[in-house]
């Protein structure tokens, strides 16, 4: 009966250390009123959702408009440096780095940065559990030509140059745990995920 009782306080106590841990919040973007959630993850405070202010070049996906209440919208490089609100900005490739550093290796990062609760993604939606409460939903993306693809399958984010000189990329899959690059997506359009100043 003891180590049951001592089981359950030590069960009790790693969870809430853990929400403890990520403090969730909400934060009012006076531009729009739209209400975002948001998570601390290790030192950082993230929205937990893909913004959704509409500014000239972008989309919701498909362009209908229920996916950008789901998923959130989808950018072009010029319009998410107008997208997020003030206090926010896009990350930089060292951001997502500390990320990274907070919740362990790329190789595994993306399980648990990836939504494992609202059935969105594509099975096997390998690794995902959400650990950090980051909720990566698969928005998917808008190519060039203007076609959309991947929803359900992938989730693309904008990130910037440490040195404020281009634009970098990052992306999970429903068929992999890790937490990628992307290379040269300045001609596509993906989700943006602001982090607080």
């Amino acid at each position: 009966m003891k180590k049951m009782y001592l089981l359950i306080m030590a069960f009790v106590f790693v969870l809430g250390s853990t929400l403890k841990a990520q403090q969730i919040s909400t934060f009012t973007d006076t531009r729009d009123g739209q209400v975002y959630n948001t998570i601390q993850i290790g030192t950082q405070t993230w929205m937990s959702e893909n913004i959704n202010h509409a500014v000239s070049g972008s989309w919701c996906y498909d362009d209908n408009d229920a996916n950008c209440l789901k998923f959130g919208r989808l950018y072009t490089w010029e319009s998410a440096k107008e997208a997020c609100p003030q206090g926010w900005h896009i990350p930089t490739d060292s951001d997502w780095d500390v990320l990274v550093a907070a919740i362990g290796e790329k190789s595994v990062a993306g399980g648990t940065l990836k939504d494992n609760a609202s059935g969105l993604w594509k099975a096997p939606n390998t690794g995902a559990n959400n650990s950090t409460g980051y909720s990566a939903l698969p928005a998917g993306i808008k190519l060039n030509n203007g076609s959309y693809t991947a929803q359900g399958e992938t989730a693309a984010f904008w990130s910037i140059f440490d040195n404020g000189s281009g634009a970098w990329g990052r992306h999970l899959t429903f068929n992999s745990a890790r937490f990628n690059s992307l290379n040269n997506p300045e001609h596509m359009a993906y989700s943006l995920r602001c982090l607080k100043n």
